[in-house]
């Protein structure tokens, strides 16, 4: 049987697809697409296939899919609110119903330095780089957006740079949870800087690598890794990375920075490497888009009612853990498009769906 790909058309997939086509004769490769232009990436993951001679096959995610969230919390096993979990779940379905080992490109961007926040927190260029991020909200063409993208912009500016990196990789500052969670649970739960002052705080290493090293110790096996294994798992596909092999993360390491950050270019040497390998420059140098759905946009359309149901219903509202009223006001501004809260929201609903599946039931 061959060997299934889960492919992006971003570097890191693009690199392990035209490794496998060197080596095999038959290789397929699959992608997950959005209706949203802003998210869509199957044109090219498609023109990648074409290039390497894959067997490809992609399939939409439309915001009707909203029993894929329960089933994604439910393999999870842990309030886990990273979205592309489901997307990556149906990707796991629909790659098992043709292979049974599947290769994927985790572990390149935290090793070669692929995210636009290694800017933002490296070099002070944090309104660009913030906005970057937001923009995967798929909320910023509204004006509240656009203002809440300048002032946190603004915020960062001010931010030391261990601050500016907690920040651009959490949801929830010290500050919101302060305001948020209500005081015995607050009391209950202990420091809740505790994120901030020890799981976040980078290493004493120079430049780019203190925060490749801290995302390689955190975000890579809390979340990236966690996300792919579960969801592979709960339909018995095994995933590997060849970008995780500890010789590629021995080398990435040695690396001078220059070869990973270059003048405002991320992942400079994959990058190079993709151009030699046949991967042309426009596919090269396109931005950077991730595996998010556009839950901003969803929350105020299609999944309304779902996150109105279980964020504002009397038996959330009740469990003791936030305050009511700063969940309503939350809630509110996001669906009205006063402000853009897509992450915040997403959480809660996360949360709740969670302790609904597992602690309520039973």
């Amino acid at each position: 049987m061959p060997l299934g790909a889960f492919l992006s058309g971003g570097i890191d997939s693009s690199l392990v697809v035209s490794y496998m086509a060197e080596m095999s004769s038959t290789v397929r490769s699959f992608s997950i697409d959005f209706p949203e232009a802003g998210f869509s990436e199957g044109a090219h993951a498609r023109r990648v296939a074409e290039i390497y001679g894959t067997e490809h096959e992609d399939r939409v995610l439309e915001p009707a899919m909203v029993p894929l969230i329960a089933d994604a919390v439910r393999h999870a096993g842990e309030p886990f609110a990273d979205s592309s979990a489901i997307p990556t779940l149906l990707l796991s379905r629909m790659t098992r119903e043709r292979v049974t080992v599947a290769l994927s490109g985790d572990g390149g961007d935290e090793a070669f330095a692929g995210y636009q926040r290694y800017l933002a927190a490296g070099n002070g260029r944090a309104e660009r780089g913030a906005a970057r991020l937001l923009a995967k909200s798929g909320a910023l063409s509204l004006l509240p957006a656009r203002a809440e993208r300048l002032r946190r912009g603004a915020h960062l500016r001010a931010l030391s740079a261990a601050e500016r990196y907690a920040t651009l990789m959490s949801h929830f500052t010290p500050d919101d949870l302060a305001r948020l969670c209500t005081p015995t649970f607050l009391a209950a739960a202990g420091d809740h800087g505790a994120a901030w002052k020890e799981t976040l705080a980078p290493p004493d290493l120079p430049g780019v690598d203190r925060y490749l090293a801290l995302d390689t110790a955190t975000y890579l096996p809390g979340d990236l890794l966690l996300k792919v294994d579960r969801m592979s798992m709960s339909t018995a596909l095994e995933v590997r990375s060849p970008l995780l092999d500890y010789r590629v993360q021995e080398l990435a390491a040695g690396l001078p920075a220059q070869m990973k950050l270059r003048e405002g270019t991320t992942k400079w040497a994959l990058k190079e490497l993709a151009r030699r390998r046949g991967l042309p420059d426009d596919l090269v140098n396109r931005p950077k888009q991730g595996f998010g759905m556009p839950v901003g946009s969803w929350l105020r359309g299609e999944l309304r009612p779902w996150v109105e149901d279980l964020l504002l219903e009397r038996r959330s509202l009740d469990r003791g853990y936030f305050d009511p009223g700063v969940v309503r006001r939350l809630v509110a501004e996001h669906l009205d498009g006063r402000a853009d809260h897509t992450y915040k929201v997403w959480n809660l609903a996360v949360l709740e769906q969670w302790h609904r599946s597992w602690i309520d039931a039973g």
